[in-house]
């Protein structure tokens, strides 16, 4: 299993993206999409990617 990076670390990563926040414990990003539908497809989208990467654990 990785290391957990310090909190410095993951606020130096970051540092450079744009809505994004995060601890060691995780990072997140908060977006405002043009409708519902919008933000249903990205939830599919981001579900999808999840259950990829869960199976290849």
């Amino acid at each position: 299993m990785a290391d957990l990076l310090t909190a410095d670390a993951v606020r130096e990563e970051l540092g450079g993206l744009s809505d994004w926040s995060g601890d060691p414990t995780g990072i997140g990003r908060t977006v405002q999409l043009g409708s519902f539908p919008d933000a249903i497809a990205v939830v599919d989208r981001v579900a999808r990617i999840d259950d990829i990467v869960r199976s290849a654990a």
